[in-house]
């Protein structure tokens, strides 16, 4: 009896084990970067989204990371990296979402450009209609050009793309944790195991560089 009793508590503890993500395998569900980033935030754990607005996948996951940013941990800084990908189109996008969040106006624009995109089907390629959509939200022409044709934008854009080549992100959406680990939906196992992998190396971070809990 005693060992009926000792094998189900040890099935037990291995599925509670599991539960609480000890299952999730680095180099399986998440990698390690080659080069890692040594920047720290003090007392805080960086989270940086690689997406493109015209990827499917990455309109997909949307629709949860909202979700996910109104319960995430105080200790979380989360922040977007629209990429280019050498398209003159992607760059616009791009430059549109760093116009927008100058004027904290970044949820807006990400809401209404993945639904001209994916819902309504419109290709929003156009530095015109790239304004348009800026317009709509509140922002003048006048003032979004201007910020658009500026160095420090280009510069930005720029960075995001070394960024990109120095962690060797190859999938979208990725998301780089501490600037230590990336993953993606695909290796995490799918959409709906991707949050228990991010707060997997979320925690793992906290560890690491001592973090205390939000």
């Amino acid at each position: 009896m005693r060992r009926i009793i000792s094998a189900i508590y040890v099935a037990m503890l291995f599925i509670v084990l599991s539960a609480n993500g000890l299952s999730i395998k680095e180099g399986k569900h998440y990698q390690k970067l080659v080069s890692p980033c040594e920047k720290k935030c003090q007392g805080k754990v960086d989270i940086a989204e690689y997406f493109t607005f015209g990827c499917p996948s990455c309109y997909k996951l949307e629709q949860d990371l909202v979700s996910w940013l109104k319960n995430k941990p105080k200790n979380v800084i989360f922040t977007k990296v629209p990429l280019t990908l050498g398209s003159k189109i992607l760059r616009k996008q791009a430059e549109g979402y760093y116009i927008a969040k100058i004027y904290g106006k970044e949820r807006k624009y990400i809401d209404h450009m993945f639904k001209k995109i994916h819902r309504d089907n419109k290709a929003m390629s156009s530095e015109g209609t790239i304004l348009e959509l800026l317009g709509s939200i509140g922002i003048e022409k006048a003032k979004a050009l201007e910020t658009m044709n500026s160095f420090s934008l280009k510069m930005k854009i720029e960075e995001n793309e070394e960024k990109m080549i120095k962690s060797k992100i190859f999938a979208m959406p990725t998301f780089v944790i501490g600037g230590k680990y990336k993953t993606d939906p695909n290796i995490a196992g799918g959409f709906d195991r991707y949050w228990d992998v991010v707060e997997h190396i979320v925690a793992k971070v906290e560890k690491e560089n001592k973090v205390s809990k939000g």
